[in-house]
């Protein structure tokens, strides 16, 4: 690089290079002797011009300085050489100011939006990093259940009669003396004849068994399948939506524990915020605008299940046969249980008995005893507290 001096006296002549011609100046007086090397000034930053042209009797124009740089108010670097950074830039005071560094365990900064989905806005430029979305305050109706019923009983069985009885009167008019002559317990309705009366047998004089009766059958059993409740479930609604945008760099030229950031445009709220995973208290100091929001819900929405009770009202039918015989061979008379037959003979022995079912059971319900009542709730999950600066 040249390197220019200056002697103890000016020279004899000024030497000015203008193209190709040189002037040679009328000797200068003398002046004090002083002697320093300076280097030539560095091309780093803007370029400075080329020098102008001499003029006749005057020096040449000096060169024009480089084109300063645009302010980044987010960089901490003072970018257009006015020895101003950031937000202490006249060019960053329309949209950015000095807000208190994010408090320790929150992170920040946010420009947080709440309202209505359907007025979602767009992350601002500044703020464009990938946004968090939340919801608060649930807005679903409660669930029902669909009403319980009962089927149909089924698995019933028809129980024959254990009681058979011999009157001393004919069918209809009543008894004077009335024999058992009963069947085992839980009779199947097969030939039966361990006991039993003879031939001639008479009660006070007359014959004692002039009719014969049973009574119904009864069913025994079985039950009914349950239908209904069945959870009909609102879809999962919330009143309000929560955005938040977030911007990572922290910019300079704000007082200590400050840092500078950009303001966040409306329908944003108006003061920049801090944040942090989970159910919180805002932070001591001016991060103390509180707003909680949820990223999903825990669905425990059922109903209890339907239940119901023995089956009432079912019948069945059955036929009663009684035999003078043992084998069950000769029989005397044959009645539907429930009512009464006459016997031929009143004198006859009787001594075999037999039954059987005719018509299945049938009929009949259940009642629901249980079950059809809603039971759980949506409940919001997995929170974040944004807490902002009220302006």
């Amino acid at each position: 690089m040249a390197r220019r001096t200056r002697s103890s006296v000016w020279l004899a002549s000024w030497l000015v290079v203008a193209g190709l011609g040189v002037v040679v100046m009328p000797t200068a007086c003398l002046y004090p002797a002083y002697t320093f090397d300076e280097p030539e000034p560095s091309g780093s930053g803007a370029s400075g011009g080329q020098g102008g042209q001499g003029g006749e009797g005057g020096g040449g124009m000096g060169g024009q300085g480089g084109m300063p740089g645009v302010e980044d108010c987010l960089n901490g670097t003072d970018d257009d050489g006015d020895t101003l950074v950031d937000c202490a830039d006249d060019d960053c005071t329309a949209g950015f100011s000095c807000v208190p560094d994010a408090p320790v365990g929150w992170n920040g900064f946010a420009a947080l939006f709440e309202g209505a989905e359907a007025q979602e806005p767009a992350c601002p430029t500044a703020f464009a990093s990938t946004p968090y979305t939340g919801n608060h305050t649930l807005l679903t109706a409660a669930h029902t259940c669909t009403p319980c019923s009962c089927g149909s009983p089924t698995g019933q069985s028809c129980d024959l009669p254990d009681v058979i009885t011999l009157s001393d009167k004919p069918c209809g008019q009543a008894a004077g003396v009335s024999n058992p002559f009963n069947p085992p317990a839980n009779w199947t309705g097969a030939c039966f004849a361990q006991a039993g009366y003879a031939i001639d047998q008479v009660c006070g004089g007359v014959p004692c068994n002039p009719s014969v009766s049973a009574p119904k059958p009864t069913v025994v059993g079985g039950s009914c399948d349950a239908a209904g409740g069945m959870a009909n479930l609102p879809p999962e609604s919330w009143a309000f939506l929560g955005k938040a945008c977030t911007n990572t760099p922290k910019g300079g030229g704000c007082g200590a524990g400050e840092v500078c950031q950009p303001r966040a445009p409306l329908p944003f709220l108006g003061g920049i915020c801090v944040f942090k995973g989970g159910d919180n208290s805002c932070p001591d100091g001016q991060y103390s605008d509180r707003h909680l929001f949820y990223e999903d819900v825990a669905d425990t929405r059922e109903c209890t299940m339907c239940t119901c009770g023995s089956p009432t009202g079912s019948s069945c039918d059955a036929t009663v046969q009684v035999y003078s015989d043992t084998g069950c061979s000769t029989e005397l008379a044959s009645l539907t249980a429930g009512q009464c037959a006459n016997l031929p003979n009143n004198f006859a022995t009787i001594l075999g008995r037999k039954a059987a079912i005719t018509n299945p059971p049938s009929g009949g319900g259940c009642a629901v005893s249980s079950g059809g009542q809603p039971t759980g709730a949506l409940t919001p999950q997995n929170a974040t507290t944004f807490c902002c600066r009220a302006l």
